[in-house]
């Protein structure tokens, strides 16, 4: 239950970070959001990266439970997932990103981040 805890504090503080950075950057997001698409070097970085990432968690911490545990298990393993169809499907990836209304995308990605962000964080810190 410490790892639990500890990665609830860890996801909830980045997640925060991110809702709060697209809230007043959101051109500056949205940006880099298309460039980010248009560089192969980058996309090969970020699937590596989340693969690693997300198998690190999911080696020490697969708890399959409800609540914030369960919910730190799930998105370890989204982004070991997320990280493999990089580096597997990287066209197709870029493609599906591509066919993505950005606006409809940026405020779901908002909005997402701040309800992961707040959950986490309470429980994290405060419960």
């Amino acid at each position: 239950m410490e790892l639990s805890l500890y990665l609830a504090q860890v996801m909830g503080v980045v997640f925060l970070a991110f809702a709060v950075g697209f809230l007043f950057n959101k051109a500056y997001y949205q940006h880099m959001y298309e460039e980010f698409l248009a560089n192969k070097g980058h996309l090969l970085m970020m699937g590596q990266f989340a693969l690693v990432l997300g198998l690190l968690v999911v080696l020490k911490h697969n708890l399959w439970e409800a609540g914030y545990a369960g919910l730190v298990t799930l998105l370890a393993w989204l982004l070991l997932l997320k990280g493999l169809a990089l580096l597997l499907f990287p066209a197709a990836m870029v493609k599906m990103a591509k066919n993505m209304k950005v606006e409809t995308w940026y405020w779901f990605g908002f909005a997402l981040s701040l309800l992961l962000g707040l959950y986490l964080t309470y429980f994290g810190f405060l419960a």
